[in-house]
């Protein structure tokens, strides 16, 4: 879906969800929010919409780790040649983030913002869930 996609940002997402499904590595040109500008090969798992903004959650080969990667921030979105293997994938990084909902000090808990405000569109395994609202099932690709 075209959800809240600012029109510079349509052909992009579109190659972002081609990676998505055909388990392509993409090479990004990203800028972190300090303004340091990278690039990235990364195996794109899945788009989420967080209240306002478009966000891949993606392998990072640089990093060799997880990563969320802004999509107002990526510059340019090139697909490679090379695939990759996403069996397990999508469960990896949902127990990633699950890793990062523990119980912090000040009682902030991840898990409950992502219940409210999280969508996960285009996985390879299918829609985790649509709508502003959603509630997700974290470590499970099926629909809550």
């Amino acid at each position: 879906p075209d959800f809240h996609v600012p029109d510079a940002m349509r052909t992009p997402m579109s190659m972002l969800r081609a990676g998505i499904s055909g388990q392509h590595k993409l090479r990004i040109s990203y800028t972190r929010a300090d303004g340091a500008a990278s690039e990235r090969i990364i195996h794109p798992v899945g788009l989420v919409f967080w209240g306002e903004t478009w966000t891949l959650g993606a392998w990072c080969e640089l990093r060799g780790d997880f990563r969320s990667f802004r999509l107002d921030r990526i510059a340019s979105v090139a697909a490679l040649d090379a695939h990759f293997d996403g069996d397990g994938l999508l469960g990896r990084y949902l127990s990633s983030l699950r890793l990062l909902a523990q119980p912090a000090k000040q009682g902030f808990l991840l898990a409950g913002l992502l219940r409210r405000w999280l969508v996960v569109l285009g996985t390879k395994h299918g829609v985790i869930s649509k709508g502003v609202g959603a509630r997700v099932a974290l470590g499970s690709p099926r629909n809550s």
